[in-house]
């Protein structure tokens, strides 16, 4: 499948959900769940924005939280709703969450907003996650580091072992996004994937991890 940017990707992790999953899978649980959890209510409704499988949904119900995930991909919301039956699981867009104002808690966003072509597609989604949390809500967002000169890129790495649509991001782009879309920054650390993850890191991989709340 001939990638060349964000559909092409979603239409490639549609036919290959269940390879990817297996990859996916590997990835442990890390302390930034705790850490997200200790912030919000126990019990409280939080929001698995781009959901996947189901992986870090099934962390989350682990840390007491109430979960609702959220994919583009359907075959993805198949697979999370038979491997996390505790949480809830709908099809939909990050760009018109269909959910009320101030719904939840927490929104957890990890690795979902990096497959976006614009700019102005990730700010609408951070806006989309501020219109639904609740006051003080916390949201978790974690994106790739830029750490060439390029701002996007097609990918092919160990995880997926296919080409894959990113969009890169620097510690400043990504606290301009947070605080200007109404959000309070908690935590901003840049990190090496293989420093966490030494057993399946990918070489060359940098994260941004923010913890922030809605002001």
């Amino acid at each position: 499948m001939k990638i060349k940017g964000f559909q092409n990707t979603i239409n490639w992790y549609k036919a290959n959900a269940n390879t990817y999953t297996k990859g996916y899978y590997q990835y442990k649980k890390s302390q930034e769940f705790s850490i997200f959890a200790s912030l919000i209510p126990k019990g409280g409704k939080v929001l698995d924005a781009g959901c996947a499988a189901g992986r870090d949904s099934k962390y989350l119900v682990e840390e007491g939280l109430d979960i609702v995930g959220i994919d583009l991909v359907d075959e993805f919301i198949a697979m999370a709703k038979k491997h996390v039956p505790e949480g809830r699981f709908i099809q939909g867009s990050f760009l018109d969450l269909p959910f009320e104002n101030q719904t939840f808690d927490g929104v957890w966003a990890n690795a979902s907003l990096l497959h976006f072509e614009t700019i102005n597609e990730v700010r609408k989604a951070l806006t989309e996650f501020h219109r639904v949390l609740k006051d003080k809500g916390v949201l978790h967002v974690k994106v790739k580091a830029q750490i060439g000169s390029k701002k996007f890129e097609i990918v092919k790495d160990n995880l997926s072992k296919h080409d894959r649509f990113f969009q890169f991001f620097i510690r400043e782009e990504v606290k301009e996004l947070i605080t200007d879309t109404g959000f309070q920054l908690i935590r901003l650390e840049q990190y090496d994937e293989q420093d966490k993850f030494p057993d399946v890191g990918r070489k060359g991989v940098e994260w941004i991890w923010c913890l922030a709340r809605k002001l």
